[in-house]
């Protein structure tokens, strides 16, 4: 699916955090039989940017495309970089067939509970995170 590497080594100092979540291999990428694509063409899951007072869940859809003429088989897993601070997520399915020349949906599913959600600390645009809750 990507190219990228989760290695750290590859670059020193490298934060995946910061930077995104590896990095690009451009020899892989324009050989590579698949690709996974989002309906919104910007090719992320991106769960939004929403101001939480309560429990949360959103699903996010992809689709793998196989560019090949033989099938392709994923297992596939979701996990978090650091602390998930209480959230879940799952893939569905976990294990996926493409045919040659087809492609398969897949979902994503990100659920936070009303508890990890005030157990959040609060962040404030201009004060940072971490800042006191207002009164």
């Amino acid at each position: 699916m990507s190219t990228a590497s989760d290695s750290s080594s590859k670059i020193l100092g490298y934060d995946p955090l910061g930077a995104g979540s590896g990095v690009v291999q451009a020899q892989l990428a324009t050989t590579t039989a698949a690709i996974a694509v989002t309906r919104d063409k910007l090719d992320t899951l991106s769960f939004d940017n929403v101001a939480l007072g309560g429990p949360y869940w959103a699903v996010r859809s992809f689709t793998i495309e196989n560019k090949s003429s033989g099938s392709i088989t994923y297992r596939l897993s979701a996990a978090f970089i650091g602390s998930s601070a209480g959230a879940k997520v799952s893939v569905s399915p976990a294990k996926v067939t493409v045919p040659g020349h087809q492609s398969r949906d897949v979902t994503a599913r990100l659920s936070i509970s009303a508890t990890a959600v005030k157990a959040l600390p609060f962040a404030d645009t201009f004060s940072g995170l971490g800042s006191p809750a207002p009164s």
